[in-house]
């Protein structure tokens, strides 16, 4: 999981990704395919079904803030073992991981956690993989990372607190950070092997 998302090319398809949804919602030269088509829609059918303390209790903090709550947990839970584990370069991998949480929200928040705090986690302290874990948490990290991510869209939009678009937009942008934060925490590490 992590080669895959250490990859520039990773960062690129996010990027892309990104500007044609930012392009077809605001440029007047657009089709404007997810306003008209996805957007509206969607924002009408939960105006004429969800009841405002559904959308309140149920969609925004039950099933779009219980995946927020639980990364925050793992944050610190992973930021501390980080820290205990490797001193000052885990202070350095979290510091940079909260940095670009700050910009991409929800979908940085899981990335960085499955991707940038745990691995590390699953090293010995005599530098080889525990090859169990490691491969437990390189294999689970994606899955988890899209349905934590589909979950809190699912639940911004059922609570009508975004629009699609931006959910979407949202994820391909917090896709590119935690490629980039990848991409950082792994520089740092192998500087500090040398």
């Amino acid at each position: 999981m992590n080669g895959l998302v250490s990859r520039p090319g990773f960062v690129l398809a996010a990027a892309v990704g990104f500007c044609v949804i930012a392009f077809d919602v605001s440029n007047p030269a657009s089709l404007h395919f997810f306003p008209h088509n996805i957007d509206q829609p969607a924002h009408a059918w939960v105006k004429a079904n969800l009841p405002t303390p559904i959308k309140n209790l149920v969609a925004e903090k039950l099933v779009s803030d219980l995946f927020i709550t639980g990364g925050i947990a793992g944050w610190v839970l992973a930021g501390a073992g980080g820290i205990s584990k490797s001193g000052w370069n885990g202070v350095k991998r979290l510091a940079i991981a909260l940095l670009l949480y700050v910009f991409g929200g929800g979908s940085v928040q899981h990335g960085t956690l499955l991707c940038v705090l745990l691995p590390p986690l699953t090293s010995n302290n005599d530098s080889t993989r525990n090859s169990r874990l490691q491969t437990v948490v390189t294999s689970a990290a994606l899955p988890l990372w899209v349905v934590a991510t589909v979950t809190t869209a699912t639940g911004r939009v059922l609570g009508d607190a975004h629009w699609v678009s931006d959910t979407m937009a949202g994820a391909c942008l917090g896709a590119g950070l935690v490629s980039i934060t990848t991409i950082l925490c792994s520089k740092l590490a192998a500087d500090v092997k040398q």
